[in-house]
């Protein structure tokens, strides 16, 4: 099962975020090939968003090549994903820290304090996503 975390207020369109999510989700092995995900009406119901941002989100992913949508058995990750790979996710983290670290230049956050919330958030992270 894939939990995703939809922020309204980022800025970022909902479908984005949810295309974005699941593209890391398979880039870090968290889904695995033939994983199946829950139908977009289920999945837009437990996100609490339109099914039709859901369905748009899937149908992204399925022309990126990594999804596969079987009408009647299910949306599955595809066998061979052609999207969005490792190298693609350490780009990805490594633009995040860059824009993160550009932002915190200059304040008078140590080194120290940055790597303390960096650790604390990733075992909230960790704690969650095994929930």
């Amino acid at each position: 099962m894939i939990r995703l975390r939809l922020d309204p207020h980022s800025g970022e369109p909902l479908g984005l975020q949810i295309t974005r999510q699941i593209r890391l989700a398979v880039a870090s092995g968290r889904l695995a090939a033939g994983a199946r995900l829950p139908s977009a009406r289920d999945l837009a119901m437990q996100l609490r968003v339109n099914f039709h941002t859901v369905r748009k989100a899937f149908g992204d992913l399925e022309r990126e090549g990594v999804l596969s949508i079987e009408r009647g058995r299910g949306t599955f990750v595809a066998a061979q994903t052609l999207g969005f790979r490792k190298a693609e996710l350490r780009a990805y983290v490594r633009r995040h820290i860059k824009t993160l670290l550009g932002d915190l230049a200059g304040s008078s956050t140590s080194w120290e304090d940055v790597e303390a919330m960096w650790r604390e958030e990733w075992r909230r992270a960790r704690k969650e996503e095994k929930k």
